[in-house]
């Protein structure tokens, strides 16, 4: 397996909190396969791909009936030796190499759209497995609300039980009150941001109303296993954006050397076959062929043509300085995102595996003394919201490290899971 199927495999493969959790990437395939502006893109490579056949042309030829050299008074044959009916033949000759250089600039606008095909794949791809995971950290904190909520509704009952037996007094109650309406307010934003998340997902589906989907209940942090430097090496090969600014290099360069043969001139061969009749016994009247070729002198020509093979060569070197910032800018974003990858799952994991234990511990103890009177309400209010920020955090560890994953995949330029690749 080489190094860019590895590197997809790990990437593709995140790990979740089962081997048959739902991953977006039936989504991603069905996306790329429905979406319109993709059917429109193609469309405009089809169209380049027509400039290639009109590029590899010649021009037409001309054919022409001459009724040539006939006398005003007498407008018809054999009353002027010079007069006659003319048929000619006529085509234009482009200077050599001219047409190989129209067909390669052609080719190369091709290559360019393209590259802005792959390019807007990844970037659908892209917008459909973010929001997965944004869905998917939505409705995972909406079930942590819900299990909250049945946690508090414990407390209340607790601090209840002690209020009525003089424990504990009206503002306790009053409070968990507040804090049980905040989260049942809480869960209306989480129904708003799944509804948007929703509509986004159908819209890159191309579907109406939004489809249904299903999300994981929980998602791991996967660990990082590369480098910064085998990652740029992939985004070099594999980019769109790097492709597609390299592809418009080449074809501004092909431009500018098909400018620079534009310059030379075209020729124009013809030949004619004149119909005469007799003109009394000075002229028997015998047909006649004529050949001509004519060539333009290029007075202006260099300096038109000059023109614009230095205005194609100056955009070649634009794009290249454009993809020197793009590259660039892929390798800040790959650092970037392995950074936040590494600390999120680092987070994750502690949150997870320490911190979230202890804050439940911490709720129970704090719960069992506060029902033996050692314990006061604010350290009891004060261990839930504790154990909820927590566990709220600790999800968003991990929804961190899952859209840090496909800001990944984008800068290395990954649509589909190539053949042979499996996601679990």
């Amino acid at each position: 397996m080489t190094r860019l199927s590895c590197l997809l495999w790990l990437l593709l493969a995140f790990p979740t909190a089962a081997a048959a959790q739902p991953s977006p990437e039936d989504l991603v395939h069905r996306a790329l396969e429905t979406h319109p502006s993709l059917e429109g893109l193609g469309a405009r490579v089809e169209a380049l791909q027509r400039g290639v056949e009109r590029a590899r042309a010649l021009p037409e030829p001309v054919l022409a009936l001459e009724y040539a050299n006939m006398p005003l008074d007498a407008p018809y044959p054999g009353v002027h030796p010079m007069s006659g009916v003319q048929l000619r033949v006529q085509q234009g000759l482009l200077a050599p190499g001219t047409r190989p250089a129209r067909e390669e600039a052609a080719r190369r606008q091709v290559r360019v759209g393209e590259a802005a095909v792959r390019e807007a794949r990844v970037s659908l791809a892209a917008g459909v497995r973010t929001a997965f995971w944004q869905l998917a950290r939505t409705r995972q904190q909406r079930e942590l609300t819900v299990e909250h909520l049945g946690l508090v509704d414990q407390l209340f009952e607790t601090v209840r039980a002690s209020y009525e037996v003089g424990g504990a007094g009206q503002h306790d109650l009053l409070n968990l009150g507040v804090l049980r309406r905040q989260l049942e307010d809480g869960l209306g934003e989480f129904d708003r941001q799944e509804r948007e998340l929703l509509a986004a997902l159908g819209a890159a589906l191309d579907t109406s109303p939004p489809p249904t989907i299903e999300t994981p209940p929980a998602t791991l942090a996967p660990p990082t296993s590369w480098t910064l430097d085998e990652l740029v090496a992939t985004a070099i090969a594999d980019n769109p954006s790097l492709a597609r600014l390299a592809a418009q290099g080449d074809a501004e360069r092909a431009a500018a050397a098909a400018a620079g043969r534009e310059a030379w001139p075209d020729a124009t061969v013809w030949a004619g076959y004149r119909v005469r009749a007799p003109v009394g016994e000075a002229d028997d009247g015998g047909n006649q062929v004529s050949l001509g070729v004519s060539v333009p002198l290029p007075t202006s020509a260099r300096a038109r043509w000059g023109a614009q093979e230095a205005r194609h060569e100056a955009l070649a070197r634009a794009s290249e300085a454009e993809a020197a910032a793009v590259l660039a800018g892929i390798r800040a974003g790959l650092d970037g995102a392995l950074a936040r990858w590494e600390r999120a799952g680092d987070k994750a994991a502690t949150y997870r595996e320490d911190l979230v234990p202890g804050a439940r511990d911490a709720l129970d103890a704090t719960l069992s003394a506060y029902r033996v009177g050692r314990a006061d309400f604010a350290s009891l209010h004060a261990a839930q919201v504790r154990l909820l920020d927590l566990e709220r955090a600790a999800r968003d560890a991990d929804a961190e490290a899952a859209l840090t994953r496909v800001e990944i995949q984008r800068l290395l330029g990954v649509a589909e899971v190539g053949e042979g690749e499996e996601v679990p």
